[in-house]
């Protein structure tokens, strides 16, 4: 008689795996974040250095950033959401799913935009989707906060990042090489089916009963919340460093264009931006979770505006400086980029922990702090096109050189 042999322990862990619901959830995770982080990604790495190549000005390349107004402006509508389950879609999973179809249909609506490059019709596009985006990741917040605890959110907060990453990689680099190969109508046709393909993560997946509740905030309530966060003890330094560092990533905006007038096409500035710089802000991300929890969030994020006025200084002089090293300080720039956000956010969080609400005064911050990118990557277009990349990226360094001794006045726990 021929005696079966058992499988291996881990290949038993691994099959419970993936019957487990936490896995279900985390993998429903990372691809609905992928779909918002393709054409987030498209959108502001790949677009504006299409648009440079294609002969735009950087006024116009500024006017990308246009993208951050649903973000400065979704408390309009965020108290809508908070009452789920609404018609048409029902429950949370279904407005996900929809918002991820939306996504896609909208992407794919680029497709004839995209080669000829009207400008216009693509940038009203990539607001619509950046709605959409925003929306699903407050149904996505909410999800997190009510049905998981505090150690699975954690693993599903780094899973969403990753996700993110990946669509990032995806939608910033990889889509430009695709095209190369094939054509645009090709690239966004895979990318936008590959988006749709996402939304079937959630099918299955179902939330833990709760009762029906009313929307916790309201937009009036939002606006007194924000008037209260001023008032409290600090908030002059906290207030401050949000303006200083925002309006200094309005540069940002400009680095695809500076890249494209360096001798790069399109395809090589997406591999910069949207490979190396987006993959690298993982490690840099931890690391710097990790610095603050050493050194606290003050001294951290003082190093890192002095590091990012450093490396926008050395940009203000790249003028006759090779392709590499502009290449180098852009990637750099944005690596700082990411991780000025994870100690910013947290600087936030401290200060928003003292209002009535904690989570409406964050969404707050970070709504504010949305609406400084969006002037501040117009402005940074404007200026460019006055004073030449010399003259803007000069006055962004001196705006992070600000940031980082008022950072030093700012509670370090």
């Amino acid at each position: 008689m021929r005696v079966r042999r058992r499988p291996p322990e881990g290949v038993d862990v691994l099959f419970a795996c993936l019957r487990c619901a936490l896995l279900r959830n985390l993998i429903a995770i990372a691809l609905l974040t992928a779909s918002i982080g393709i054409p987030g990604a498209f959108f502001t790495i790949v677009l504006p250095a299409m648009m440079r190549d294609g002969g735009a000005s950087l006024f116009q390349v500024g006017l990308v950033y246009v993208v951050w107004a649903p973000s400065a402006l979704k408390w309009l509508w965020a108290p809508w959401f908070d009452a789920l389950p609404r018609r048409p879609f029902g429950s949370t999973f279904g407005w996900m799913r929809a918002l991820i179809l939306a996504i896609a249909l909208g992407f794919l609506a680029t497709l004839p935009l995209v080669e000829r490059l009207i400008l216009w019709p693509l940038v009203g596009l990539a607001v619509l989707l950046a709605a959409f985006s925003v929306t699903l990741q407050m149904l996505f917040a909410g999800w997190l906060m009510d049905d998981f605890d505090e150690r699975t959110r954690a693993l599903a907060n780094g899973v969403g990042v990753a996700g993110m990453v990946a669509g990032g990689v995806f939608g910033g680099g990889l889509l430009p090489l695709l095209a190369g190969r094939t054509d645009w109508t090709t690239a966004i046709a895979t990318a936008s089916v590959f988006v749709a393909l996402t939304s079937l993560g959630t099918i299955g997946l179902k939330r833990l009963p709760a009762p029906p509740r009313a929307a916790s905030a309201s937009t009036r309530q939002f606006i007194e919340t924000l008037r209260l966060l001023v008032a409290l003890p600090g908030s002059g330094y906290v207030l401050t460093m949000l303006a200083l560092l925002s309006l200094s990533s309005g540069a940002d905006v400009t680095i695809p264009a500076r890249l494209i007038d360096a001798g790069y096409d399109p395809a090589k500035t997406g591999v910069l931006l949207g490979m190396v710089a987006t993959l690298a802000i993982i490690p840099v991300s931890g690391l710097t979770g990790f610095l603050i929890r050493l050194y606290g969030r003050s001294i951290v994020l003082s190093g890192i505006a002095g590091a990012k006025a450093a490396v926008l200084a050395l940009l203000a002089w790249s003028g006759a400086a090779g392709a590499e090293a502009v290449a180098a300080l852009s990637v750099l720039d944005f690596i700082l980029s990411g991780a000025m956000t994870v100690a910013l956010w947290q600087v936030f969080m401290g200060h928003a922990a003292h209002a009535t609400s904690p989570i409406l005064g964050y969404s707050a911050l970070t709504a504010a702090d949305a609406a400084v990118r969006l002037f501040a990557g117009i402005g940074a277009g404007a200026v460019a096109m006055a004073l030449g990349y010399a003259g803007m990226f000069g006055i962004a360094a001196l705006l992070a050189g600000a940031a980082c001794l008022i950072a030093l006045r700012l509670p370090n726990s």
